[in-house]
């Protein structure tokens, strides 16, 4: 927000606590009473359903979907080629899934929703355990190193692949980032208020992952036993372009939302912003109903054909404020007027007064 730029993470004390909690159900962590919300450690289908369109970085993201689109001095700024608008149509007139306690079961039945399709995005990849307990484990590392531990995997084509480690716990609690070395390239990620879900990269062919992970400045760690994933690009691509078929041209000025549609059966505009009772909408000058989607979303159903809709935002009670901070500044113009009136008036009274016994 500092440079104007727009994104997910935030700290604020006047948030949108539903839309944070729902957030947080699809992998951008904002837990306890959601004062923070973080963006990283997601999945390229989050990134894609939330209107991710850029990351900026100084190494490269290998992120399936996003390319190098210009590049100053050290950093180079990736466009994802998937990212749906802030407003979207759903194949048929939207109805909320239930969502559970799993992140990547919340997002494929979230964007298979959307899409009216059944597919399998995620799947975990099989390796070589070293243990077999669902018990935490715990390593140890030896003459004062980092604890390391390393993993191979054998991953299928068109793969975005993602490391995720449950209840992650370190003996140094001033140093929670983790460093992942995948076929001899580093990526490096923090575990500050985030999701211990890394992506490992992406692979268009059958390929072998070698892993290393360790952990600076810990001699220790603790874990349950981690999981690979692999997403599937190809079913991530038909599942958005499914989405596309429909257009919706999205623009916006000050407090006002357009979405500009045409499409071919009855449906919904999803709008991924916030939900709020200062919103309004209107389709094509009449005013229709905002219903809330997913809790802290918003949903406008429309028949089949073309329109726009209009929202339009003004906060609660800024309507009824403004009227009480107007009418307390006309009351206290009137009594201060009043007063000013009074005062001449006794003052001219007094000084008639001191005329008459002269």
């Amino acid at each position: 927000m500092k440079f104007n730029y727009n994104g997910i993470s935030q700290f604020s004390s006047v948030r949108n606590r539903s839309a944070s909690s729902t957030l947080d159900k699809l992998g951008f962590k904002s837990s306890g009473t959601n004062l923070n919300l973080r963006y990283a450690n997601n999945s390229i289908l989050a990134d894609s359903l939330f209107g991710i369109q850029y990351n900026i970085s100084e190494k490269p993201i290998d992120k399936y979907g996003f390319q190098d689109v210009y590049q100053q001095d050290n950093l180079t700024l990736y466009e994802n080629q998937f990212s749906l608008p802030i407003a979207f149509a759903s194949q048929s007139v939207y109805n909320d899934v239930k969502f559970k306690k799993h992140t990547l079961d919340n997002q494929a039945s979230f964007l298979n929703q959307l899409a009216n399709v059944n597919f399998d995005y995620f799947s975990p990849i099989p390796y070589d355990r070293t243990e077999n307990t669902t018990d935490l484990i715990s390593v140890t590392s030896s003459l004062n190193e980092d604890v390391a531990i390393q993993y191979q995997i054998e991953v299928p084509e068109n793969s975005q692949v993602y490391l995720s480690f449950t209840n992650l716990h370190f003996s140094n609690d001033k140093q929670k980032k983790v460093d992942i070395l995948v076929n001899g390239d580093k990526k490096t990620f923090t575990t500050d208020n985030t999701f211990s879900f890394f992506n490992l990269g992406y692979t268009k062919e059958k390929k072998t992952f070698n892993i290393h992970v360790s952990f600076p400045g810990n001699s220790q760690v603790s874990f349950e036993s981690p999981t690979f994933y692999r997403l599937d690009t190809q079913t991530l691509t038909e599942a958005i372009q499914k989405i596309k078929e429909q257009p919706v041209t999205v623009s916006t000025s000050k407090n006002k939302i357009f979405a500009t549609y045409d499409i071919q059966q009855d449906t919904s505009i999803f709008f991924t912003i916030p939900y709020d009772k200062g919103w309004s909408a209107y389709q094509d000058g009449k005013k229709i109903e905002i219903k809330q989607a997913q809790t802290g979303f918003m949903k406008v159903d429309v028949p089949k054909g073309k329109g726009t809709i209009t929202l339009s935002f003004i906060p609660n009670g800024f309507v009824i404020g403004s009227i009480c901070s107007f009418t307390s500044l006309l009351l206290f113009g009137i009594y201060n007027h009043r007063l000013k009136l009074f005062k001449a008036k006794k003052s001219l009274i007094q000084n008639s007064s001191q005329t008459q016994k002269s």
